[in-house]
């Protein structure tokens, strides 16, 4: 089930079970209605709120499993766009709520991808963005379940800001190092 702001159920999302098209959608949501727009519900909010609000710091991750693991974990922080790139209307809510928004996504190109998107979409709504750069083929979920919750927040308090992850990363790719 999806929350919508008010707490009420607005949709439902899944991540696909079967992997027979790997070209195809990986996560499966309702289709948007007047209650459920995807711009505006951030996936995990309803149960993080309380809590990112006292820490004054949302961890954005990319999938509802990422959500439910660190959760489950005890470390309720995270949130996640449904089934769409984080959007302007997502930045402005999680603006309302904190100060710093952790990017917590797969440790991929496509991981790597959003989180360059996701920064400057949140550093133009005025909240501080720090990265967490998970090693390739690592996902939060992943990284949760065989690392635990030690690291993870080991992760989070040492994650660079975004200013300083995107230099690094440029001087490295022009060193050659990719």
């Amino acid at each position: 089930p999806i929350e919508g702001r008010s707490g009420g159920i607005v949709g439902f999302g899944a991540r696909r079970a079967d992997w027979v098209d790997p070209e195809g959608a990986k996560y499966l949501n309702s289709s948007e209605s007047a209650l459920y727009r995807k711009s505006t519900v951030l996936y995990g909010l309803g149960p993080a709120k309380i809590d990112i609000r006292r820490r004054r710091q949302a961890w954005l991750v990319e999938g509802y499993l990422d959500v439910i693991a660190l959760h489950q974990a005890g470390l309720p922080y995270a949130v996640a766009a449904c089934g769409t790139a984080l959007a302007k209307e997502h930045a402005e809510i999680l603006r309302r709520m904190v100060d710093e928004v952790v990017t917590f996504y797969d440790g991929d190109q496509a991981g790597r991808a959003a989180t360059y998107k996701a920064a400057q979409l949140l550093m133009a709504q005025g909240l501080r963005v720090r990265v967490v750069d998970l090693p390739q083929g690592e996902d939060p979920d992943s990284y949760v379940r065989t690392k635990g919750v030690e690291s993870v927040e080991k992760l989070v308090d040492q994650a660079p800001s975004a200013g300083d992850f995107f230099v690094a990363r440029a001087r490295t790719s022009i060193a050659g190092g990719g």
